[in-house]
């Protein structure tokens, strides 16, 4: 390509641009990460980082017996030992609306809304307390 033709396409790709940035602001809506739209579920979802570096995802927290954390994930009862628990996040639900700007998008995608429980902080003694911290400010749903 010759450089005439390369000015060319940067000035058509800038006016481009442009156009799009200069959309009105009411048709661009709001960002927000409140609720999800109408539809969606709306049950606290929790992820479990565990000792060995696996994950387990999208739990619903039944509650804790002993040493070890009961939780629901689809139709399955999941038992784990909260000594394999090195940390147990809240994914908080986040909604991309037209118009957001980078900065909300990858907040939202890097979990900046979530809430985390360092365990591994913690001595198993310990645990057991703060994920009892955890179930009373988010206590789980009926079946």
């Amino acid at each position: 390509m010759r450089p005439t033709s390369l000015r060319l396409a940067a000035a058509t790709a800038a006016v481009a641009l442009a156009a799009i940035a200069a959309a009105p602001a009411a048709a661009q809506g709001s960002a927000s990460t409140a609720a999800p739209p109408e539809g969606w579920s709306r049950h606290d979802r929790w992820q479990l980082s565990l000792h060995d570096g696996s994950y387990l995802w999208e739990l619903r927290l039944v509650g804790v017996r002993g040493d070890t954390l009961v939780a629901r994930q689809a139709d399955t009862l999941v038992l784990v030992p909260l000594a394999r628990v090195d940390e147990l996040r809240l994914v908080q639900a986040s909604v991309k609306r037209t118009g957001e700007n980078n900065r909300a998008t990858a907040n939202a995608l890097a979990g900046a809304d979530d809430e985390v429980y360092a365990l591994v902080r913690y001595a198993p003694g310990e645990r057991r307390k703060v994920v009892e911290q955890a179930l009373a400010a988010h206590p789980p749903e009926s079946p």
